[in-house]
């Protein structure tokens, strides 16, 4: 098909560019409003604002790329805001920086002075208690006391001023001293130099070199360029006005063009403060030479103090020594260590049931043993004396009967009753270390056993702690052979046909009232009943009666210890005999 047949009309005719129109005007008309949005510089400003706080915190997100670049533009603008204008930018850190000094000044005082106190805290010299009674009553620190007192002199401060403007180039400060406002001091010294040039028609290049201000004293040198002022507190030596002058012509000849060009920019000087630090010296008073009475004591109370440790430990290990001699040597008793901590010993061992009772060897040997401590392992003793102790419990042997041991042979002689005899026989073998039992020497006879028995008894006593009832320690084997005794007493008196009773009598020592010592003799009695009903004897065939301190040495040999006189005693009574049997 031809154009021509296409309605007759040519595609670029006024329909054409219609179609065309309608088809392009949109996109044309979008991309000339972002060409002008792109080229035109405030719009392109205003998009790039409104989107700029977002890509920042977009970009902090993805690292620190956006801080290293805006880096030096930020420098620079602050460089250039700072020689453009430095008070604007000195006046925005006024508020942070001037607090953050005086703190770090204050805190740095202050750690001087505790640590100045600490140093001379353990100071023996009269002269150094004398001041520390004057820091009491002053109520400053002991340091500050001593600074005071031992001080020539000292160079606080130093200030660099120039002299045509009387702005500060330079300042320094000992660390030691609260620190001054340096604008206001060379305000100060500007003021005073301008009132003596005024006020006495002095020549032009004459002016102040000292003043004093309280107990402090200002020495000035002036240069043609700059002022170099000190305070000072003391006496100086006149050495000090030629350093003065010596460091001032230095900083001349090293700043001269600084100088002369200075227009309110102190900066250029900072490396002037290393050329004035060698003039903040200081001098204090050099220490005596005699010897405080304190310090001769000292190494006379230390030497004191060393015997009295030497005595004291030559002794406690002593004591030791001595104590384990006792119980090593005792049968049934084998220790294995021995310490000393403090003043208490511990024992550690090995102890057969049937060996004698520490505490009552020790005792009986003359030691205390209130500070002794025992750690106890049983054992079985093969020694002889615990053997025959263990024989004449596990037998249960009468007083009549006496044992003897010797090479593992066990032998009985004296009398027993017919029965016990035979159980003796039976039970002797059992008994560890025994391996033969002799009785040929026994005998049978009542009368005898009776008689045995009832001397045994009535030979016991049981002491007791103090003023209570409670028995001493170490009164067990007497209260077990007593037990065993009264039995016996009462077979052979029922074998003989007597009828007999135990009464146990209590005493005490006179040293309380009769009413409280007869009920405290009563309750002791009582006491040692109940003992007894334990171990099997019957309860009714024991009485008790209390005595008191009427008769403190009845059973007891004259001068006894008073602790002695603390004790229950036995009587062998017929049935109606005394007691209150309760």
């Amino acid at each position: 098909m031809s154009r021509e047949d296409l309605g007759g009309r040519h595609p670029k005719g006024s329909q054409y560019e219609e179609l065309r129109r309608l088809l392009v005007q949109p996109e044309r008309r979008e991309i000339e409003a972002i060409r002008s949005r792109v080229e035109d510089p405030k719009k392109r400003a205003k998009d790039v604002a409104s989107v700029l706080p977002e890509a920042v915190r977009a970009s902090a997100t993805e690292g620190d790329d956006l801080g290293r670049a805006l880096s030096p533009t930020l420098e620079g603008a602050i460089r250039t805001s700072i020689r453009k204008d430095p008070r604007t930018f000195a006046d925005l850190l006024f508020p942070v920086m001037g607090p953050a000094i005086r703190r770090s000044i204050a805190h740095a005082l202050k750690d001087l002075i505790q640590n100045l106190n600490q140093a001379l805290e353990h100071s023996f010299s009269l002269r150094g208690l004398r001041w520390r009674l004057e820091a009491v009553r002053t109520g400053k620190s002991f340091g500050e006391v001593v600074l005071a007192h031992t001080l020539v002199y000292r160079v606080e401060e130093l200030f660099l001023i120039h002299r045509e403007t009387g702005l500060v180039l330079g300042h320094l400060a000992d660390p030691d001293v609260r620190t001054r406002d340096a604008g206001l001091v060379s305000g100060m010294l500007t003021a005073i130099q301008d009132f003596v040039k005024e006020s006495f028609d002095v020549d032009g290049q004459e002016t102040l070199h000292t003043m004093e201000v309280g107990g402090l004293d200002v020495w000035v040198d002036q240069g043609p360029g700059a002022v170099l002022a000190a305070v000072i507190r003391g006496e100086a030596p006149q050495s000090l006005h030629g350093l003065l002058r010596e460091t001032l012509e230095e900083i001349h000849a090293r700043f001269s063009e600084e100088l002369e060009a200075f227009e309110g920019d102190a900066s250029p000087f900072q490396p002037a403060e290393g050329l004035m630090e060698p003039c903040l010296r200081a001098q204090q008073e050099a220490p005596g030479r005699r010897v405080s009475p304190l310090l001769v004591l000292l190494p006379v109370l230390a030497a004191v103090l060393l015997c009295w440790w030497g005595i004291r430990e030559w002794s406690g290990a002593r004591r030791a020594r001595l104590i384990t001699e006792a119980l090593a040597g005792e049968p049934g008793i084998e220790l294995l260590k021995t310490q000393r901590r403090g003043g208490t010993i511990h024992l550690r061992g090995l102890r057969d049931p049937f060996s004698s009772d520490p505490d009552s060897v020790l005792r009986g040997r003359g030691f205390d043993s209130e500070n002794v401590r025992y750690e106890w392992r049983e054992y079985l003793s093969l020694d002889g004396p615990v053997v025959l102790r263990r024989a004449r419990r596990i037998l249960g042997a009468p007083p009549m009967v006496r044992l003897e041991y010797a090479g593992g042979v066990l032998t009985a002689s004296g009398a027993a009753e017919a029965g016990w005899i035979l159980r003796a026989r039976d039970l002797a073998l059992l008994v560890p270390g025994v391996t033969r039992y002799e009785d040929g020497g026994l005998s049978s006879g009542d009368e005898a056993l009776f008689d045995a028995s009832k001397a045994e008894i009535e030979g016991a006593r049981l002491f007791f702690s103090g003023t209570t009832a409670a028995l001493e320690e170490g009164q067990e084997p007497v209260l077990e052979d007593l037990s065993l005794a009264i039995r016996h007493l009462f077979q052979a008196a029922e074998s003989l046909g007597v009828g007999v009773r135990v009464l146990a009598v209590g005493h005490t020592d006179p040293s309380g009232s009769e009413e409280t010592n007869e009920s405290l003799s009563l309750e002791r009695a009582r006491s040692v009943r109940r003992a007894l009903v334990a171990r099997g004897t019957p309860e009714e065939r024991i009485g008790v009666s209390g005595m008191g301190s009427s008769r403190p040495s009845e059973g007891v040999d004259p001068g006894v210890e008073p602790h002695r006189l603390r004790r229950v005693t036995f009587r062998i009574v017929e049935p109606s005999g005394g007691g209150d049997g309760a």
